[in-house]
């Protein structure tokens, strides 16, 4: 890795006395608040889907928003309104209308020094006590990675939000300061992504992957039955969640077999549907009274939309058997619609946690996850649901009518025609 420093640390770093101190600068990447809004604005202001967490002056890195694409893999230091809205600091006035997405990450910064040190948008707390192995690093390009160990603290890293896994897969940023200095910029010793994190004696332990870690990766594709690609990925295209309808705004007809293609939208009130374009035009003044039987129409303006299952939607617990096991009876989607999603806790004691579903069945409303909810699971919960997909083909052309964009090979002949007798039929 290029370790960019200016003339002036880099003098320092060569002079015969030092002041040097590490940064720890990690970005989380689980179970983070998922972004609803975020107005054009000086400041702009962002809204979550559940209680973000965050107090005035945390920094955040905010990523994956559809139309206003300015904010993305940006840090900003926030401003807290409310439970579910804060400020960033910056004028977006002049950005993109966001549409739709986005998630924002928390960044959480440490150092060696004895007391904090200010860089940028982040501060980098001394309270916390960690120690790190020395950093391996080979000229084969075999992974580079060092191991992480340090003790619980209740204001910085603690125990329910290392069960709840919230480090797990952190971004890694390492640096480096002359802390007497700081304007003499940072130098960027190593880059990464944490492994999981484990408890064990009041004490956290990770491992730190390297970006040669990524080399160890399969980069090409490889012939499969079923799809390669993952759900709502670049390949893919399908919209789990699409921008709300807007007001006298162009719309243009979503293709057959196409769901990146064209035009869908969601109303502003959930009804449990999202509707496809049909006929091209410019919607009304005013939304329309949508009709939710599906296949059914709405006109809007020139505009002709399409009831289809809503494919993001939320709800309430009626009943819980346990942390895996649960239901709401007021769901309509047919068996097995949202099995392989993700479904999200919005309210009580997992709020933000995102797990696998492994089965869903309509008669009774029942979920089960492959993996326990780390804390207790209550009725009266309230949580968001994303349809799963099994990667099918019969499933890509039913369930997401995506066929264009599957990315397997469920005709090509398998071993058994290969080693068939020429006679054997």
């Amino acid at each position: 890795m290029s370790k960019t420093v200016s003339a002036a640390l880099k003098t320092h770093l060569e002079g015969e006395s030092t002041s040097i101190a590490y940064l720890w600068k990690l970005v989380l990447k689980q179970h983070q608040p998922k972004i609803s809004a975020i107005t054009k604005a000086n400041p702009g202001v962002v809204t979550t889907k559940w209680a973000h967490g965050y107090t005035t002056g945390d920094p955040v890195r905010i990523d994956d928003v559809l139309g206003m694409t300015e904010v993305n893999d940006t840090d900003f230091t926030v401003t807290v309104l409310s439970s579910t809205t804060f400020e960033i600091d910056t004028n977006t006035t002049g950005f993109t209308t966001y549409t739709s997405g986005g998630v924002a990450q928390k960044i959480i910064g440490f150092t060696t020094n004895s007391t904090d040190l200010v860089v940028g948008k982040v501060t980098y707390g001394s309270a916390l006590s960690y120690r790190a192995t020395e950093i391996k690093s080979g000229g084969d390009l075999s992974v580079d990675n060092l191991d992480v160990f340090g003790v619980l603290d209740s204001t910085t890293i603690t125990n329910v939000d290392i069960f709840a896994g919230r480090y797990d897969f952190a971004e890694v940023e390492i640096l480096l300061v002359n802390y007497a200095d700081l304007t003499q910029g940072t130098m960027t010793l190593r880059k990464g992504n944490l492994g999981e994190v484990t408890i064990k004696r009041n004490q956290f332990g990770t491992e730190l992957r390297g970006m040669t870690d990524f080399l160890t990766q399969n980069v090409v594709e490889r012939y499969s039955v079923t799809c390669r690609v993952e759900l709502t990925d670049s390949e893919c295209a399908v919209r789990l969640e699409p921008p709300v309808w807007s007001a006298t705004t162009v719309y243009t007809v979503r293709p057959v077999g196409d769901a990146g293609a064209g035009s869908v939208v969601r109303p502003t009130t959930e009804n449990g549907r999202h509707f496809k374009c049909t006929v091209a035009g410019t919607s009304g003044g005013s939304e329309p009274a949508w009709d939710t039987t599906i296949g059914n129409t709405t006109v809007d303006g020139s505009v002709t939309w399409e009831a289809i299952q809503g494919l993001t939607l939320t709800g309430t617990l009626t009943g819980v058997t346990d942390n895996s096991n649960f239901a709401d009876t007021s769901r309509t989607e047919a068996d097995d619609f949202w099995t392989f999603g993700l479904l999200t806790f919005t309210s009580g004691n997992n709020i933000g946690i995102a797990l696998e579903i492994k089965d869903y069945v309509l008669s009774t409303g029942a979920f089960e996850l492959y993996t326990a909810m780390p804390f207790i699971v209550q009725v009266g919960d309230t949580y968001e649901v994303t349809a799963g997909c099994d990667k099918k083909v019969a499933t890509c052309i039913a369930k997401f009518n995506n066929v264009n964009n599957f990315r397997g090979e469920p005709f090509v002949p398998g071993q058994d025609y290969m080693f068939r007798y020429p006679d054997s039929k």
